[in-house]
């Protein structure tokens, strides 16, 4: 079984017709975090269902279920003590997709940002100053969960971009950040591929949340822009 919700089967020539907004809150109601924590949950379980809590990392006797209410407890903890921004995609007011994130000060290294230091030393910086103004903040993307949206005649996945619209919702409101960075599961090779797309290159066993190397990788797309 497959978490479902009002949006879990559509009819794929309706969604040509689909009307998403996103938007940014600095404060949300009990009705909008319900619908947040039912989506982090339906996303995660669809994308892991097939996975053992022991091949997720996770400690003896925690559930996946368990897992997953904590984290997004905690999130919105921080949320609401404004430590970190929150976007959500809905449609008719209805959250489809969310996605948190803070700036941060990278910790830069040949491993992580070889092809940012290398524009660098292609166009010659300035001065000293402007070197570090231009390494000193990323946007590191700490969640990104999506509704599992499925064909109604054949119970396929179906993609509708609402991860890619809250990727560039952040590249949007960030504009002068000099990188996107975050961490994935190594088992989750549908997201390491879509972030890809979106021209995220992996890191291998670095991490730039801190995560255990051993169950993920970090992910960066440099947003250098040059005038």
């Amino acid at each position: 079984m497959h978490p479902r919700s009002f949006f879990s089967t559509i009819n794929r020539e309706k969604t040509k017709l689909l009307q998403t907004t996103v938007e940014w809150h600095t404060a949300f109601t009990p009705f909008l975090e319900k619908q947040i924590i039912q989506t982090h949950m339906a996303s995660f379980l669809d994308l892991y269902h097939d996975y053992s809590e022991r091949q997720l990392g996770l400690k003896a006797g925690k559930t996946k279920k368990a897992w997953l209410a904590d984290m997004i407890k905690a999130e919105l903890d921080d949320v609401k003590a404004g430590n970190i921004f929150l976007a959500t995609i809905s449609i008719e007011n209805n959250v489809v997709g969310f996605i948190t994130c803070l700036p941060i000060t990278q910790r830069h290294n040949k491993t992580s940002s070889s092809q940012i230091v290398h524009q660098w030393q292609q166009r010659q910086p300035r001065n000293a100053a402007q070197w570090q103004e231009s390494i000193r903040q990323d946007v590191y993307i700490s969640l990104l969960a999506v509704k599992p949206t499925r064909d109604l005649c054949t119970n396929e996945k179906i993609q509708l971009g609402f991860g890619r619209q809250l990727i560039e919702s952040v590249e949007a409101k960030f504009t002068d950040a000099n990188a996107l960075t975050l961490d994935t599961r190594l088992i989750n090779t549908p997201g390491i591929a879509f972030y890809q797309r979106l021209g995220f290159s992996t890191t291998g066993e670095r991490t730039f949340g801190g995560s255990n190397p051993t169950y993920y990788t970090g992910c960066e797309k440099p947003l250098m822009r040059f005038v």
